[in-house]
């Protein structure tokens, strides 16, 4: 039952995890993390759909794309009041006391850490925001280096914020700073030692 209640959960994100069919590669996708992007990706490149309960950490090579911690969560707390339509009540200084204890709003602003909490210290992650760090690049030597020809990274982006989305995460994101961002950190204790470990690997080799 506590399997069967995960798998719901997990299918609750509506984000395709694929396997290439011609090697061990697993993508793992994460909401607010390039996700529509490599959703385009790997469905062109003719990967599979595979479901959580399909993944074998011991025997597959996952990999996924991860960002900011808290940057990751303001986007997705924007994302999640766009859909719910409640950042016109939310962004008035009332809204100021509410942030304060990093709520969760919807499924683009849950914590990795809490999406795959059996899952997240298999994952190879690749930061998608570190200035040294090239995510297209990482990405490209790991599909080499696993026998991969059939998968296209183009250049442009998909699904860009609006100017307006992007003025309501500017004006969203100063208002977590403080408490808010001590809140987040107690309550999700493995979101920032994930995200320094993923680039640690990449930085110290």
């Amino acid at each position: 039952m506590e399997q069967q209640a995960f798998d719901a959960f997990r299918n609750f994100f509506k984000s395709p995890i694929y396997r290439s069919p011609n090697s061990k590669l697993v993508y793992i996708p994460v909401l607010k993390n390039a996700s529509s992007y490599y959703d385009w990706v790997f469905s062109q490149a003719n990967w599979t759909e595979i479901q959580y309960k399909d993944i074998h950490p011991d025997e597959d090579y996952l990999f996924g794309f991860i960002s900011e911690p808290m940057t990751r969560y303001v986007k997705g707390v924007v994302q999640d009041m766009i859909s719910h339509g409640s950042e016109n009540i939310l962004c008035n200084m009332l809204g100021v006391k509410f942030w304060e204890f990093a709520p969760i709003l919807g499924i683009h602003s849950v914590p990795m850490t809490v999406i795959y909490p059996e899952l997240y210290n298999k994952i190879n992650w690749i930061p998608l925001d570190h200035r040294k760090i090239n995510a297209k690049e990482v990405l490209q030597d790991i599909l080499n280096t696993h026998g991969e020809q059939s998968v296209q990274l183009p250049q442009e982006r998909m699904n860009s914020a609006a100017p307006w989305q992007k003025r309501l995460y500017d004006d969203i994101g100063p208002k977590f700073y403080g408490a808010g961002h001590t809140w987040f950190k107690i309550l999700y204790p493995d979101e920032y030692p994930l995200y320094q470990k993923s680039i640690d690997q990449y930085l110290n080799n």
